[in-house]
């Protein structure tokens, strides 16, 4: 994630790296098109969601199309990116459905907030798909992941938000 650094750090030509690294990434893809994270482990079709999710999100590849303006670059990426988030159902309570993974990249201790990041870095991933979507023109999709994304910001606070010590947790 440190595609949003690289930017104001380095010259243009990091770009060219970067993009080279998120093509390799999405090129993990399963048969079904479903992305997984070859880091770490190198294991087939191991998923890392959190860290997946945070590479697809707002700081991740859409920043790098943003930042540089490569548009085919969206066009190579985003059907990755919306077979991977469609990868979850929208549960009844309004937030995304917990997926099982192999490794949740999260918080640590006693009061891990596991779920609370994974809805975040999903409504982030939904954030840059509609993006994508818009300057790609896809208005099905714009409406598909800002859905997503209304459902979550409406259901989030009464889920997460604790009124008695005035912080989120799950």
């Amino acid at each position: 994630l440190q595609m949003g650094a690289s930017f104001y750090t380095l010259d243009r030509k990091a770009d060219l790296l970067t993009e080279k690294c998120a093509n390799d990434l999405i090129g993990w893809k399963s048969v079904d098109g479903a992305l997984s994270s070859p880091i770490p482990y190198s294991v087939k079709n191991f998923d890392s969601a959190y860290q997946m999710l945070s590479t697809l999100g707002m700081d991740g590849f859409y920043r790098l199309s943003f930042n540089n303006g490569n548009t085919n670059f969206v066009t190579d990426v985003y059907p990755s990116l919306k077979t991977y988030l469609l990868k979850w159902s929208m549960a009844t309570n309004g937030l995304p459905e917990r997926k099982e993974v192999f490794n949740k990249w999260t918080d640590w201790g006693d009061n891990e907030d596991v779920d609370i990041t994974e809805d975040a870095l999903y409504y982030s991933a939904c954030k840059a798909a509609v993006a994508m979507a818009k300057l790609l023109n896809i208005p099905s999709d714009v409406s598909l992941f800002q859905g997503r994304m209304n459902s979550i910001e409406a259901n989030f606070d009464k889920t997460y938000w604790k009124p008695g010590v005035g912080y989120y947790s799950n």
